[in-house]
């Protein structure tokens, strides 16, 4: 792992974690513009063994972008911007899983989530406000799926 890698991650407090430290941990990477969302992710991912990327510093995160295993970005209408935004993720981070968040009232019921996420072309979809457990289950289930 090169320098790079060690100094764009960071734990929930936004301190850099060393590369050894989060080698066995699945990376997240996190696509959230709003700040008390992005944090309490970030908590909620780092309580769950998972490491934490922030999207926001991409220009010099994208050797850890590129190893990250799901990709949690959100989405806002019209739909058809959300479909060109997890376009362009799913070429810059084939491999990775997508989770699609989003506070729009588009789904009622699992059904409906399942119908948006595979119009969205992703793994998942998360409705804000979602919890800590709502969180888990849908990162286990997207990379039980891998």
């Amino acid at each position: 792992m090169d320098g790079r890698r060690q100094s764009s991650m960071t734990n929930s407090k936004g301190r850099p974690v060393a590369a050894g430290a989060e080698a066995r941990r699945p990376l997240v990477l996190v696509l959230e513009s709003d700040r008390p969302i992005r944090f309490l992710v970030a908590e909620w991912l780092d309580m769950g063994g998972y490491g934490f990327i922030d999207g926001r510093q991409l220009g010099v995160a994208w050797t850890a972008a590129a190893q990250c295993d799901v990709v949690l970005v959100d989405v806002r209408a019209p739909l058809q911007s959300a479909r060109e935004t997890i376009a362009g993720l799913a070429l810059a981070v084939p491999h990775a899983s997508i989770i699609a968040m989003s506070a729009d009232a588009l789904v009622n019921g699992s059904s409906a989530l399942e119908a948006v996420a595979r119009e969205l072309g992703v793994a998942a979809v998360l409705v804000k406000p979602f919890g800590r457990d709502a969180l888990m289950q849908a990162l286990e289930r997207v990379r039980t799926k891998t």
